[in-house]
């Protein structure tokens, strides 16, 4: 009798293990360049990499389908979607959102110049400069805050650009993955650079999980994956694809 339910024993565990790496997860996600973005209808990017690793890594089949960004929410809360990625922490979504706790990525605010780079060593030389900024966008929380800067405004990054080349500002505000994506796009990599001064403000992006789907049972071993990820540089070896030169 001991040996059967032994038996029986190792067969739940072994039951439930299969479960959680042979979980089919449906993925949703709106669109945030070069993270996910539109190819012929279909969603690609620098987050979407990090999921096939993810996928390889755990045995997890993750399907990507693409939402307004509160419809998203939305679906996760009730539980028709089991996961999103690029999410920063919100600490009133955790009521239907498992957060892992290790973050994928750190998203550093940078300012970037092709003139006075190695000028810009410290905040208070921002001071002497005009800025380029785009409105209803968070950098860190001094800058933002900040009306004694000359700061001009710019529809978008692309914008900023122009008037960076065309020398009607001397300096733009942005985020290192994004700006270093949009400068290899437009082969600039080499003449716009960032500067000395990195703000010790940053953005952390997490996976989340759907309490509501079941979803988070599978929080440990994407946590785990993650980590692996991160340690075997692959995270890294992605990231480089959008922000460096080929």
């Amino acid at each position: 009798m001991r040996i059967i339910n032994k038996i029986l024993l190792l067969t739940i565990i072994l039951s439930s293990s299969y479960s959680a790496f042979s979980q089919n997860l449906t993925l949703v996600t709106g669109l945030w360049e070069p993270f996910k973005m539109d190819s012929n209808g279909t969603t690609v990017g620098l987050d979407i990499d990090i999921i096939d690793a993810l996928q390889k890594e755990t045995g997890l089949v993750i399907t990507v389908e693409r939402a307004p960004w509160a419809e998203c929410y939305s679906r996760m809360e009730d539980g028709s979607a089991d996961m999103m990625i690029g999410l920063l922490y919100n600490n009133e979504a955790t009521r239907y959102i498992e957060y892992i706790k290790k973050p994928y990525l750190i998203l550093q605010p940078t300012f970037f110049s092709n003139t006075v780079s190695m000028d810009i060593d410290i905040y208070n030389r921002l001071y002497r400069y005009k800025i380029g900024y785009i409105k209803n966008r968070y950098y860190f929380n001094r800058f933002n805050s900040d009306e004694e800067l000359t700061k001009v405004l710019g529809k978008n990054d692309e914008e900023l650009i122009d008037m960076l080349k065309a020398e009607d500002i001397d300096i733009i505000a942005g985020t290192d993955i994004q700006m270093k994506y949009k400068l290899k796009q437009m082969n600039l990599l080499d003449s716009i650079t960032p500067t000395l001064y990195t703000p010790e403000e940053n953005k952390k992006l997490y996976i989340g999980l759907s309490k509501k789907s079941g979803a988070s049972e599978n929080r440990k071993l994407i946590e785990n994956a993650i980590k692996k990820l991160i340690r075997d540089e692959v995270i890294e070896s992605i990231t480089k694809k959008y922000t460096k030169k080929d």
